[in-house]
């Protein structure tokens, strides 16, 4: 199975659109765009992509600080959380632990989620001039 993501203009980066599920305490489902970041362990949502999910991000109590490609930031915790990538004739459902949402409220435009390589490590992934492919 071959999921396809593209690489941002003028950048190096590479992005991937997938379906954000949350079932606490609702079901939620969004379209939201991840940028890859292999130096990122941990997947994590946008304060923005947060936001949209009618969550309270103040019954998010436990902060860490972990690092990323860019450098270090402040995360909270939140579980009960999927990713649903759309292939071209399936789609592939990532059920994760935790995720974590950026503390740093920025409502910048560059403030994008990150996949991490736990979500990234169960795949292969494949550079092109202008798209990744994530091999499974």
């Amino acid at each position: 199975m071959e999921l396809y993501g593209y690489r941002l203009p003028d950048t190096s980066a590479y992005c991937i659109k997938a379906e954000l599920k949350s079932v606490n305490p609702k079901i939620v489902s969004l379209p939201t765009y991840f940028l890859i970041d292999t130096g990122c362990s941990i997947t994590t949502l946008s304060f923005n992509d947060f936001k949209r999910t009618n969550l309270n991000f103040e019954n998010l109590t436990e902060s860490i600080t972990i690092s990323t490609a860019n450098g270090t930031i402040d995360v909270r915790k939140i579980t009960g959380v999927a990713i649903l990538f759309h292939g071209s004739n399936f789609s592939l459902c990532e059920r994760l632990n935790e995720v974590h949402v950026k503390s740093d409220i920025d409502n910048s435009e560059n403030d994008i989620s990150l996949i991490g390589l736990d979500i990234l490590s169960r795949y292969q992934i494949k550079y092109e001039k202008d798209h990744v492919v994530l091999i499974r």
